[in-house]
């Protein structure tokens, strides 16, 4: 692979919507994406994407903003084939290192690709891995030790169709221990964190345990990658999951979407556990049109409630909105809102600013200059927009 110098656009975008404190897009004539986006030590951004080029390749984006938004610098990566950005993380040093997939290198069709750049955007390291299969990396985050952490899944290894994939490597991206996870069927990693009591939650789904067809998969282990304990959750119908946050009890807040039991028809699905993972409660979220609704992300807010962003489609249009709503610590809908244009928008990728509000990003049809482009916005925390003053319940005990 070779380093893809790209001219990244920006653009405000002014909304209707009173409680956006700002909305920017970054992209130009090709179609451009974000996967995740956490703030950055400086009080900025950092947002991990990809970039379509002319329909027949891609190369991994980070896009590094200021508090404000206002693009700072950007780095993309790619070469002959494919290249994805699915997560990226800032190290003790201040450095940042993503994780997605590559086609152009590696041993097979696809491998985990992971990507090292400083605080100025120059690359330090690239690697990949995997065998002579499909092999992606979801999810990377460092370790309290300085170790990297990356979470996906493989056709390569394991038992199954495919399976949870997780490596451990240093800080020069050298393995130190690859582990995979799953049964006889298809099991895919989408989440790893590391735990205050410095073990390990992977969050994916599983088609060989669980209730039937496909459900959502939780494994605790310890620092070694051994098992401690696994449980999955969902009906017999579909169930994937894509987020996980340790909470402040201890448990865990998981956000996913379901199919309606057995219908064909997707709601936003929300776990809460204990710490052991047993169930908490869980719930069922409908967007505007209670048409196709999915959770993508979840944090936990300052006063214990929990804010999930993700895209609702209207029924009639077929077209996606940014879909973001407010959960208490039981479960209930206390506020909900959508974002977006005449064209298509998603929310993947949220997380809370030192101001204590919040900054999404995804991607949108309906603003900036190409097919697609990145999106990011900040919003003003609900409880404090709101006060409260209208409260809403839409949730459905499954």
């Amino acid at each position: 692979c070779r380093e893809f110098p790209m001219e990244i656009k920006e653009k405000n975008q002014l909304s209707v919507k009173e409680n956006l404190i700002w909305s920017k897009t970054f992209g130009g004539e090709n179609s451009e994406g974000a996967s995740s986006v956490i703030q950055t030590s400086d009080g900025g951004f950092m947002i991990c994407a990809y970039i379509n080029i002319q329909d027949y390749n891609s190369v991994l984006m980070m896009i590094k903003t200021n508090t404000n938004g206002n693009e700072q610098w950007s780095y993309a990566f790619g070469g002959a084939g494919w290249e994805c950005g699915k997560s990226v993380c800032e190290t003790s040093t201040g450095d940042f290192v993503a994780t997605g997939y590559t086609t152009t290198a590696g041993s097979g069709l696809q491998d985990v690709l992971v990507v090292k750049i400083n605080s100025t955007g120059q690359q330090v390291w690239n690697k990949t891995f995997g065998g002579s299969g499909l092999d992606i990396g979801y999810s990377i985050c460092e370790t309290s030790n300085e170790e990297l952490l990356v979470c996906g899944y493989t056709t390569s290894f394991g038992e199954g169709e495919d399976d949870i994939y997780v490596l451990k490597l240093d800080e020069n991206g050298n393995e130190i221990w690859s582990k995979t996870f799953g049964g006889t069927a298809s099991d895919m990693g989408r989440k790893l964190i590391e735990l205050s009591d410095g073990n390990y939650a992977i969050l994916g789904n599983t088609g060989s345990y669980g209730a039937g067809n496909r459900d959502v998969y939780l494994l605790k282990t310890d620092q070694e990658g051994n098992v401690l304990w696994t449980q999955t959750y969902g009906t017999s119908g579909y169930q994937d999951a894509f987020s996980i946050v340790e909470t402040g009890d201890g448990g865990f807040i998981i956000a996913g979407h379901s199919d309606i039991h057995g219908a064909d028809l997707l709601e936003a699905y929300v776990i809460k556990t204990n710490s052991f993972g047993y169930l908490t409660w869980e719930g069922l979220y409908e967007g505007s049109d209670n048409f196709y609704d999915y959770a993508k992300d979840v944090v936990e807010t300052q006063n214990g409630n929990f804010l999930v962003c993700g895209h609702t489609m209207m029924r009639e249009t077929r077209k996606n909105q940014a879909f973001l709503f407010l959960l208490d610590q039981e479960g209930t809908k206390i506020w909900a809102e959508e974002y977006g244009d005449v064209g298509s928008d998603w929310a993947n990728s949220i997380c809370g600013t030192d101001d204590g509000n919040f900054v999404v990003a995804g991607h949108s049809s309906s603003y900036g200059f190409g097919k697609y482009d990145v999106w990011l916005f900040k919003l003003q925390n609900p409880i404090t927009y709101t006060g409260l003053s209208a409260i809403r319940s839409y949730m459905r005990i499954i």
